[in-house]
């Protein structure tokens, strides 16, 4: 049996990058998988990718999945997500907020309202998404929410990267709260504190060439979304807390060291 099959799991910003990698991933474990986002077939963007497409994907490898085009800013847009996804699979079980955006700029150069985008998108949408979704995981007896945030929350703060980094600091503090206040219902909240540079299509488009020699070097978003499998399968050990995939990767290990043998 797959670790998910029963399950309906929504995954915002699922066109490309970790959304798409985390959306076939969690079809690939038996998940029912509704993909969200802007980009559509209808609609499609300068980088490649469409949630229909990864739809598509989830069904030829043998999973359920449909796709629902949804700017998580937009409360009509995300009370269309929870309608489709319920009306579809009668349920959510799993939520991951991968939509995310970024405009580098010093913050005396960074229009107001490109300010306001990268606030609306990476807090404003989780907390629609929750508030839409939450409701439904409660009358289940429990769920996960899992937000995808970055470790440009905690780290210094470089020249240019003040408004994403205090957006998932705040994703950081929102997800802490939301996890106390429904615990009792046995839903768990985390936010996945990615470190690693992910070689997405987005980063593809801008640095062709892989850009610069970095520490660590680029990962697949296919890292991420193995994370974000671990976290759907544990939430209870992760509610709360900001999670890393140093973290989970030595999580994992000290399981294997655990395990008895058969």
């Amino acid at each position: 049996m797959a670790l998910f099959d029963g399950k309906v799991a929504v995954v915002t910003g699922a066109s490309r990058g970790i959304g798409k990698a985390a959306a076939l991933a969690l079809g690939q474990e038996g998940a029912a998988v509704v993909c969200a986002g802007r980009t559509t077939d209808a609609e499609p963007a300068k980088i490649p990718g469409t949630n229909e497409e990864t739809a598509r994907n989830v069904v030829a490898r043998g999973g359920r999945a449909i796709a629902v085009r949804c700017d998580v800013r937009d409360e009509a847009n995300v009370e269309s997500l929870r309608k489709t996804t319920i009306e579809a699979f009668g349920r959510c079980d799993i939520l991951v907020n991968n939509a995310g955006i970024s405009f580098p700029g010093n913050v005396l150069d960074l229009s107001q309202k490109r300010w306001d985008l990268v606030m609306d998108v990476n807090l404003r949408g989780p907390l629609l998404t929750f508030r839409a979704f939450a409701p439904h995981m409660i009358g289940a007896g429990g769920g996960t929410v899992i937000n995808v945030s970055s470790a440009a929350s905690t780290l210094s703060v470089a020249p240019g990267r003040v408004s994403y980094s205090v957006s998932k600091a705040a994703l950081d503090k929102l997800t802490m709260g939301l996890a106390a206040e429904v615990r009792q219902y046995k839903i768990h909240c985390i936010s996945f504190g990615l470190e690693l540079l992910i070689r997405t299509e987005g980063i593809a488009l801008v640095l062709p060439d892989d850009g610069p020699d970095v520490a660590g070097g680029w990962h697949s978003p296919d890292v991420a979304a193995a994370a974000i499998v671990w976290l759907a399968r544990f939430p209870e050990r992760y509610s709360g807390r900001v999670v890393t995939v140093g973290q989970l990767t030595e999580d994992y290990k000290q399981d294997q060291q655990n395990r008895v043998p058969e």
